[in-house]
This record gives C-alpha cells, structure tokens and sequence, in this order.
C-alpha cells in the first residue's frame, strides 16, 4: 500500500514537469537577434508571448515530444504560421507569412524566469525575402553584464534534419553536421534543392541561414554579347571576341549589339566597354618639315662627312682580261654550222641506217644543241677532222659535252 501511494505522490508531482519541459525563455540568434520569446507549455497546449519592437502572441498544439505547430499574431501583420523543434537549449522556428519564409534559431536562456518580465527586446522586422533568407534584424545596443557570469556564445544549430538532391536522387534525413560535410565535399552547392521537415516546398540550400555561413560564394557571372553580323545574330560572344572580331573590322559602331539585361539592340559604339577598341590605333606621328630628310649632322662638323678622303678616291683596279673566243664573222659563223649540221646528218645516217628522216633530224637538232658550247675555233676544228678531233682534249675543255651527244645518238635505239 505505501508503495503505490509513494508511486502516485511521483506521478502527480513530477508529470507536469516531464510533459510541460518546452516552457522556457528563448532568445533569438543569427537573423533573430533581439527577439525573445517566453513560452508556456500546459499539456498538449503552447503559448507565448514575443516581444521587442515586433510585439504579439503566438499558439499551437504540441505535434511530438520535443516539436509544436501553430500561428503568430503580430501587431500591424498579417497571419503567420510556425512550427518549431527543440533539441537541448536551442529551437529552430520555421515561419511563413505573407513576408515570405524564414528559419529563426532561438538558445534557451537557462536563468529566466517564464512568465516574468521580458525587458526590452531587439528590432526584428518582418522582411519581404522570398524563399527563407531570412528577416532583417537590428540587434540591440550590447549592454554592460551586471554582476552575474560573463555571457557565453550562442549554442550552434539543433541537429535538425535534411534532405538534398543529388544526382537527380533524395539523399536523407541527415543532420546539420553531415550537411555541412556533404557542401565541404561539394555534394551540396547554392543551388542543391533542400528540404527540412514541415517545410511546404523543396528550396535552394542558399536560402537556408545556417548553412549559407558554410556554402561556397556565388561564381562570378562573364558578360556575354550577341552581335549582328549579316543580318543575322551571331553569338554569344565575351568582350575579348567582340574586340576581336572589330579588329578585324567583322563589326564596327554601327553594328547592333545586345546583352542581358537590355530592353532592345543598341549599336556597339554606345557600349563603354568597346570604346576604345572602336578607337582604332592612335594616329601617326607627323613628317618631318621640308629640307630636313636626314640626320643632324655629328658634332663639330657643319655638314655630312666627305665621300671620299683627301687626295681623291683610290684608282679603280685594272679589268681583267677578255678570254672569251672572238666574235667572227657572223656569215661565216652560219656557215660553218651548215656545214657541222650536214657532217652530223651523215654520220647518223651511217651508223643507224633503219632510222626515219625523222628521227635523223631530232638527233641532229639535238647533238647541234649539246655542241653550242664550243668556240667558232673548235667548231671549225670539228669540221676540218670530220668529226674526228682528239676527243679528250675537247672532253678535258668542254667536261660532260661529248656525254650529251651520245646521248643524243642513243635516242634513235629507244623504243
């Protein structure tokens, strides 16, 4: 009998406490700053009163043991939804409203009294930032402690819970600690789709407060240009090719140009950027005055330096002397090769009796040709001995000449 009675005197004392554990002062972190909030848990039931500059009520229904949904009432706006999770001293506190959708950290303040006076809060304004970057805070002036401990930082993030695409496939639930791994690894970037838990719609990562502290900054954007060239849109282009493409006069002022941005095409002369390619090379430098085409003269001296030393110049060499054969008579020259032609035209003849009239006149023409180095002396000398010089001295006067002539001959044997 004691026993039961010590086990319902436990049940009536200590039940209230386990169920209503969610009451408690919370003082808004990061985008919340200046914002507290004391709450009251009784059952199922939860109530609060906000206040700061942002002043209002807030109430919903306990959802699981440590998370609540419901509406915020504030002054001046319109109606808001919550829902929150508490995990040790610190709650995330989703909201969405007519100002767009936030997620509010809050730490629980572990020496306040619930129900007791709120002070004075920070300025919390109701922002217009769609897609839950947040509300634009203006913490409060940081006040001297009073006699009391030193003011410990904020607690970092609850271990809420995400999910996030990747590679077109839900990865998830994984906690705040594994997200920020997941964005170190590059596996969650500022555009990866992300959703929490009672969020009504999946959204870029960078519009979550606490992980775009972690998040890689925005890559740069390259202005890119689209050009008219022959009436028809060529492009896009960077600001290099353009310049390039008007150095080599593809486009000039006049052609049409359009980036982002731009309500219409405009021509390329109005673009800054392209000014001074538009410009062209800078112009020459101007000419000399007339009568001054040369260098200064050196110093000491009123004029150039003479051409020639004193004493006149140096007599030229003597010329070397005339070796080539003389000229001749230009009759007799015509004679001779008459009578060279007919010596030839005899000796082929003889030594090919089968051949065509044809083929003996190539084989002249052709030995006449390779014989045209000779001098009037030695063309004479051939005459004299019938084609029977003394063929080495000719060969040692004349190298390679007798080879072009039998080769002239040979020709008649080819088939």
């Amino acid at each position: 009998m004691l026993r039961l009675v010590t086990i319902a005197l436990f049940l009536l004392f200590a039940s209230p406490a386990l169920a209503d554990h969610l009451t408690g002062r919370y003082v808004g972190q990061g985008d919340a700053t200046g914002l507290v909030v004391d709450l009251t848990q009784r059952g199922q039931s939860i109530s609060a009163t906000i206040s700061g500059s942002e002043r209002g009520t807030l109430t919903g229904q306990q959802t699981g043991q440590d998370s609540a949904a419901g509406n915020i009432a504030l002054d001046g706006a319109g109606p808001i939804t919550f829902d929150f999770t508490v995990t040790g001293a610190s709650m995330a506190m989703n909201i969405s409203g007519a100002g767009g959708k936030a997620t509010l950290m809050f730490t629980r303040d572990a020496g306040a009294i619930p129900g007791g006076n709120l002070g004075q809060g920070g300025n919390l304004q109701g922002g217009n930032q769609q897609g839950g970057a947040g509300w634009d805070v203006a913490p409060p002036a940081p006040q001297p402690p009073a006699n009391g401990p030193t003011p410990q930082p904020p607690a970092p993030p609850p271990a809420v819970s995400y999910f996030y695409v990747d590679g077109g496939q839900r990865v998830g639930p994984v906690p705040f600690a594994e997200m920020q791994a997941a964005i170190a690894a590059g596996k969650v970037d500022r555009s990866t789709l992300v959703w929490q838990p009672g969020a009504a719609e999946w959204r870029p990562a960078s519009d979550y407060a606490e992980l775009a502290g972690s998040l890689p900054p925005p890559a740069p954007t390259t202005t890119q240009y689209y050009v008219g060239i022959d009436n028809a849109q060529q492009g896009p282009f960077s600001a290099a090719e353009v310049e390039d493409l008007i150095a080599k006069d593809t486009v000039d002022g006049d052609s049409l140009a359009w980036t982002r941005g731009q309500a219409d095409w405009a021509a390329l002369s109005t673009f800054a950027e392209f000014e001074q390619a538009l410009a062209g090379p800078p112009p020459l430098p101007p000419l000399p005055a007339p009568g001054n085409d040369g260098p200064p003269p050196l110093p000491g001296q009123d004029g150039p330096p003479p051409l020639a030393p004193e004493g006149g110049l140096p007599p030229l060499p003597p010329a070397a002397p005339d070796t080539s054969p003389p000229a001749g008579d230009a009759a007799g020259t015509e004679a001779g090769d008459d009578q060279l032609e007919a010596l030839l035209a005899a000796s082929a003849r003889d030594d090919f009796p089968e051949a065509t009239d044809e083929e003996i006149e190539s084989t002249v023409a052709c030995s006449l040709e390779a014989l045209s180095v000779l001098s009037a002396a030695d063309r004479q000398m051939l005459i004299d001995t019938s084609l029977n010089p003394d063929f080495s001295a000719l060969e040692k006067a004349y190298p390679g000449m007798l080879d072009n002539v039998v080769a002239c001959a040979a020709a008649i044997n080819e088939p």
